[in-house]
Formats: C-alpha cells, structure tokens, sequence
C-alpha cells in the first residue's frame, strides 16, 4: 500500500495513489494524441481525395472536349452523306454513341465536382 503522503484528493473527495493518477493522465494524453492523429490522417485523406478528383475531372473534362469534337465531326459526316443523298443510318448509329459517351462523361464530371464540394464542405466544418 502507498504511502499516505502520496495519495492526492480526487474528485468527490476519493484518495487516488499519485502513481495511479500519473498513468491515468498519461493513458488520457495517449488517447488525446491517438484522436488528433486520426483527425489529422482523416484531413490528410480528404485532401489527397480531393487532389485525386482533381486530376479525374481534368481527364474528364478533355474527354468531354474531345467527344464534342467527335460528335461535331460526325455530324459532318451525316450532314455530307445526307447532301450526296448516300445512306447514312450506321452514320446516324456512330453520332447516337458519340452522343450517349459525351453525356456519360458530362455526367461522370458532375458526379466528381459534387463530391469535391461535399468534401470541401466537411473539411471547412
């Protein structure tokens, strides 16, 4: 058993061994440390997050650059092969999946901005 002159008022009046408080405040600063290095690897995370979908949304945005110019192109075609009065329905075909895939991307870029925002809006809370 301790000494008595070791022993320190606690709360409510309780003696606590002061070797027992010492570790207690020691297991309290680990926690502490441990929560504060989970934030930190948690804002770590978001930020490299959000450097990721910077990078997709530049490759999404040449994508979609580059299926308007598909899209532009093959309208083109169809219009040509209208005029010379040719058969353009596999023309037609290529233009309804160019369009399909501009639209997919577009919708692949919203997709990356909303959760850009969303985690740009937790990291500010």
């Amino acid at each position: 058993m301790p000494r008595t002159s070791s022993y320190c008022k606690g709360i409510h009046s309780l003696k606590i061994p002061q070797s027992r408080l010492l570790t207690s405040l020691k297991l309290n600063q680990g926690l502490l440390d441990r929560r504060n290095l989970v934030a930190e690897s948690w804002f770590d995370r978001c930020m490299g997050r959000i450097a990721m979908i910077d990078r997709k949304l530049a490759e999404a945005e040449r994508h979609i650059a580059r299926a308007e110019e598909h899209v532009a192109h093959q309208e083109e075609i169809v219009a040509e092969l209208d005029r010379d009065g040719h058969d353009t329905q596999q023309a037609r075909n290529l233009l309804g999946t160019f369009k399909t895939m501009l639209a997919s991307h577009i919708s692949a870029r919203d997709l990356l901005a909303r959760e850009k925002a969303e985690l740009a809006k937790r990291l500010e809370s």
